[in-house]
């Protein structure tokens, strides 16, 4: 198998597995929806949904409906949750790719009730109920119980479930997310009375689902901790292994003298003689700039640091210290190797950011390199 870039990513579906298993130990027989958002956090939501269906998944969930379109064009047959609001005009979509839309609000049911019955067709649907995200979703009040109840009974929907979304289930103070928990609960204690028949309730998200636990809710919709990263976990025991290694090459060497410069806007100032490396990765395929003249790699069991302003396409390194560099060397860029690690979140704390930046913003150009038994399964190349 050949793939046509300096840089890649490697997925390793083990440790996915591994990730999943971990996962179920924890939470016993809830019902995982396994979140593939974002092209699986940019690990690749085809190969990654198709690993864990083997892997007896039943459920998954994306952003939009472009995402469960791409799944389903891909052979992938098992329901799909849309958590994102979907457009009126794609309701012919919702219904040809047999998709489970979110209902956000009382108004975006009416709009799809209003053209559901113009076709009379059945549309399946999960609820969302607001309890402090603050982002969407029907509050979780008295007046919308009769809303919610609507819903149910409507002919046009088939409501298979109901969610909501925990905003801080990854803090030490856990008062915010049992007052999120308890709203939920109440509401839905409340439909229970009106004898509606619920099949799932969910709101655990991966910090959620390991933190705490529901024993009212039968689903978990762990994302960032299928992909290894256990941020906001309290119990520190449980070893979540990354999935990811980010690699790139080495495409050119030279010798540089004390003064010289390096980069955009002469931002590095070499202060002696030494040696540096252009690797063929920049801020075009995702690799964060703000790691300019702050980060460091792993060439050849050694951390060397980046010098200089990341461009589009490239940065630089100081390998002055590091023996033995040859022209395309193997450069690891995020990952583990060798006993060397940089993370996710290492990169994510020289921006201030969150791991799920890095990991999502590894452009779709960076090839996809699927890893089982440290041999290649597959390769995903999307531009050429």
């Amino acid at each position: 198998m050949k793939f046509y870039k300096n840089v890649y990513a490697e997925i390793n579906l083990d440790n996915l597995v591994h990730n999943l298993e971990l996962i179920r130990s924890v939470n016993g027989n809830q019902k995982i929806i396994a979140v593939v958002k974002d092209d699986a956090y940019g690990h690749g939501a085809v190969e990654i949904s198709k690993k864990l269906i083997e892997n007896n998944i039943e459920m998954l969930a994306v952003g939009h409906i472009g995402e469960a379109i791409e799944l389903r064009k891909s052979g992938i047959n098992v329901p799909i949750l849309i958590m994102g609001v979907t457009p009126i005009e794609y309701l012919y979509e919702l219904l040809n790719y047999r998709l489970t839309q979110t209902i956000t609000s009382f108004e975006y049911a009416i709009l799809l009730l209003g053209e559901l019955s113009k076709i009379n067709k059945k549309l399946k649907v999960h609820i969302k109920v607001e309890t402090g995200m603050g982002r969407v979703g029907l509050f979780a009040s008295d007046e919308n119980y009769e809303i919610v109840n609507n819903i149910f009974r409507n002919p046009f929907f088939e409501v298979e479930g109901i969610y909501s979304h925990f905003s801080d289930a990854d803090s030490e103070d856990a008062s915010y997310t049992m007052r999120q928990y308890k709203l939920f609960e109440l509401f839905c204690n409340n439909l229970d009375k009106l004898k509606l028949n619920i099949k799932y309730k969910h709101m655990c998200n991966s910090a959620g689902s390991i933190n705490f636990k529901f024993e009212y809710l039968n689903c978990i919709r762990p994302g960032l901790l299928l992909y290894g990263y256990n941020n906001g976990i309290k119990n520190k025991s449980i070893k979540f292994k990354p999935i990811m290694n980010l690699k790139a090459r080495v495409v050119h060497i030279k010798r540089v003298h004390k003064g010289e410069f390096i980069g955009y806007g002469k931002t590095y100032k070499a202060d002696k003689e030494g040696i540096i490396a252009t690797i063929n990765v920049g801020y075009g395929y995702g690799y964060p700039r703000y790691l300019s003249n702050k980060g460091k790699v792993i060439l050849n069991g050694c951390y060397s640091n980046i010098v200089g302003n990341i461009c589009m396409d490239h940065f630089m390194i100081d390998i002055t210290h590091i023996r033995g560099v040859k022209l395309f060397d193997e450069v690891l860029l995020m990952g583990e190797i060798m006993g060397k690690r940089i993370y996710a979140n290492d990169i994510a704390d020289f921006g201030q950011t969150i791991c799920y930046e890095v990991l999502c913003g590894i452009r779709r150009k960076v090839p996809r390199i699927y890893l089982s038994n440290d041999e290649i399964v597959n390769i995903r190349e999307y531009i050429l």
